[in-house]
């Protein structure tokens, strides 16, 4: 038998470790098993053969006029690129790489490739390199892979302005040279649910009372999958270009209205798909297009994508307007707004002429081939940041809610099981208690138990002001003569506290024989499929001897065998890598035969080769204890076992379940041990998974056994 070990890996990372793989991030982490997206980066031969290429042709050219070739590679990573220099004739290279544990790894690889004698390794960020720690007059060549799927949140214009404004010479040559942003409009009411709150719950519009717009956000997503529930209203058109040579000082730019050509009859525009295409030299070229586009990746990168951008208001157009958009930047962000060509921003010098400078004028875009440029004019640089910043939360509950919330919080099926189940507690109900964040539920425990006592536990006080809100617009509704806008309504049987500890005791004294602890399953720390579910347990856990209903009631942590088209492929151990040595990254990043990330399972081909198991379940009323269990799970057809996927179905009651997997798009995540050998399955034959929950525990463990 085969026994496999789980070890965590999160595609989606906290906060603080969002920017820790660009070389001018910060924040510091042991953990090298969150390196998810570099394992897909280095997996990606496409990418890494042109970058050599590149390289390669770069160091030819310097050293037909040189007898040394000095290299900088900023953000090196595993130093992979510092040691393509090396093999194609560099001199020397010095490479940064500011996050310190993979500084540790890319020290073994160097020595296991014999290059440590070649490559100088700085454990910081480019910038604060000293001139000195580089070739006095400057290094020839600057090479970088610090690029997402925005193009710019890892920080590559201010690490490659300042390469190539101190570090490096005058005639340097930076790789990649340049980029070029593309868009294509399109119009979608399920993508404009994960920005907009358009549902009720109980009769009271969850965003009735509040005109906030979101924030502004790229989201990189496998934009294939979501073919089938946009309609694409334009063509893809160039919308600027960079020049990484040249790069402007910080601030907020902005390029001259660009029309899209959209296609006849068009009559609104709610969002952009957006992708960028890097020239690494005047002939190699990296794109991230669409898979719908002719000459797009023939497997889907997970490391870069298309982004889908949601403007802020849908952009009405008519057929004697065009649809005007301009694309803002600073060093990290992009985004987009409607042109108003009456009110341009410009940039004034003392004498109040205006300065306008050529958007990287040298710089000639090369567009994809089967897409008709935009012309690229001039853009001005704009110290007014306020008016032209991008669009963002004023209430700030978007800060709280992310965005797969506001999308689940407009599915007509959850809200459906929230409030049903609630139908169903027994009318003697005296004492609600509402768990979580930004809950919901207590909209539809005041419709339909007008008396009972209500106090709901938040910890956070945006959220909470979210279900105040809603409740006092609730209430609105219900006054009969008021003016809704002026009605002040009084929530004189609602009670706010942050924690279980803080309830009232005379909210259930010994008279109250129904409490129940109720909640919509939302907490906003943590972003595994089980958190909430946990965070939930805890809290009723504390409760207990409290309360005599809880809703929901129960759930189960659910398994299944998978097999992907492609998404194993760029999740296993490396070993050798573009010819080189990769075996101290694996022993890094993969401590154990098996790893986990999450993912939406609906982005990604995959076929279910089982049913789903529980594994774990948890009735909610019970006190937590440490939970072992072992599951029987029957491969339904032939395949190959590339891993087990974990999502939590939630039962509120026995009519009412929401599950936590889908093959079409939703708001739900689910967590993915991939192995590090497929295993072979027939029909009928069944594995074993031992599952364990520990009391304190934050997360279960799994062992598939085979």
């Amino acid at each position: 038998s085969l026994s496999l070990t789980c070890y965590p890996c999160w595609r989606f990372p906290p906060p603080k470790m969002a920017l820790s793989l660009s070389d001018d991030s910060s924040g510091e982490e042991d953990d090298l098993t969150i390196l998810f997206s570099d394992t897909c980066m280095l997996a990606d031969q496409d990418r890494n053969d042109k970058y050599e290429a590149a390289i390669s042709a770069a160091i030819r050219k310097v050293a037909t006029s040189n007898d040394s070739v000095h290299v900088l590679d900023v953000g090196t990573g595993t130093g992979l690129l510092s040691m393509m220099a090396i093999r194609h004739g560099a001199t020397d290279v010095v490479a940064c790489e500011m996050f310190k544990p993979m500084a540790a790894v890319a020290r073994c690889v160097l020595e296991d490739n014999h290059m440590a004698q070649h490559i100088t390794l700085h454990s910081t960020k480019s910038t604060e390199l000293s001139v000195s720690d580089v070739v006095e007059g400057g290094v020839d060549i600057v090479v970088s892979e610090i690029l997402d799927s925005e193009l710019l949140g890892e920080g590559v214009l201010p690490s490659i302005r300042d390469a190539m404004q101190r570090l490096a010479n005058p005639d340097a040559i930076a790789i990649p040279s340049g980029a070029s942003v593309f868009v294509q409009a399109f119009t979608s009411k399920d993508i404009r649910h994960w920005h907009h709150i358009e549902s009720s719950l109980a009769g009271t519009p969850l965003n009735g009372f509040q005109k906030c717009p979101g924030n502004s956000t790229m989201h990189d997503v496998h934009v294939h999958a979501l073919r089938d529930y946009i309609t694409l209203v334009s063509t893809p058109t160039a919308i600027v270009d960079f020049d990484f040579r040249n790069v402007f000082a910080d601030g907020v730019y902005t390029s001259k209205p660009v029309p899209l050509p959209l296609h006849e009859g068009t009559k609104q525009v709610d969002g952009l798909i957006v992708w960028w295409n890097l020239y690494l030299d005047e002939s190699i070229t990296i794109d991230t297009r669409p898979a719908w586009l002719d000459g797009a990746a023939t497997a889907p990168r997970e490391h870069w994508m298309p982004c889908v951008y949601v403007f802020e208001n849908p952009l009405q157009c008519t057929e004697h307007s065009p649809c005007l958009v301009q694309l803002y930047h600073d060093d990290y962000s992009l985004w987009f707004a409607e042109a108003n060509l009456g009110k341009e921003k410009k940039e004034e010098d003392g004498d109040g002429q205006e300065q306008q400078r050529p958007y990287q004028q040298e710089h000639n875009p090369r567009p994809l081939p089967c897409v008709k440029p935009a012309v690229l004019d001039v853009a001005l640089r704009c110290d007014r940041q306020k008016q032209l910043a991008p669009y963002y939360c004023t209430c700030g509950i978007h800060n709280i809610l992310p965005w797969r919330r506001i999308w689940q919080l407009n599915q007509a099926p959850y809200l459906a099981c929230v409030e049903e189940s609630i139908q169903t507690l027994p009318p003697t109900l005296q004492h609600a208690i509402v768990l979580g964040n930004g809950g919901v539920t207590a909209l539809a425990l005041q419709s339909y138990f007008p008396d009972c006592a209500l106090t709901v536990v938040d910890q956070l006080p945006p959220s909470q002001q979210y279900t105040q809100q809603l409740l006092i617009a609730q209430k609105r509704c219900k006054q009969q003569g008021d003016d809704p806008e002026t009605a002040q309504p009084q929530l004189d049987r609602v009670n706010f506290v942050r924690c279980t500890q803080d309830i009232l005791p005379e909210r259930d004294d010994a008279s109250s024989t129904c409490v129940v602890a109720v909640s919509d399953m939302f907490y906003a720390i943590g972003s595994m499929p089980w958190d909430s579910v946990l965070h939930f347990w805890r809290d009723v856990s504390s409760l207990s001897n409290r309360i005599t209903h809880c809703v929901p009631q129960c759930a189960h942590f659910m398994a299944a065998l998978v097999q992907f088209e492609h998404l194993h492929s760029m999740r296993h151990k490396l070993d050798v890598v573009s010819g080189f040595d990769m075996r101290a990254y694996d022993d890094a990043v993969y401590p154990g035969a098996t790893s986990m990330s999450t993912h939406q399972l609906w982005e990604h081909d995959h076929t279910l080769l089982s049913e789903p198991a529980s594994a774990i379940p948890i009735t909610f009323l019970t006190k937590r204890q440490d939970i072992n269990t072992t599951t029987q799970i029957t491969a339904v057809s032939r395949g190959h076992v590339h891993a087990f996927v974990v999502f939590v179905n939630i039962n509120f009651d026995d009519q009412h379940v929401v599950t936590g997997y889908s093959k079409i798009p939703s708001p739900t995540i689910q967590a993915v041990y991939m192995l590090e050998t497929p295993l072979s399955a027939e029909a009928g034959q069944t594995f074993t998974l031992l599952a364990h929950l520990g009391k304190d525990s934050d997360a279960p463990t799994f062992n598939l056994v085979s």
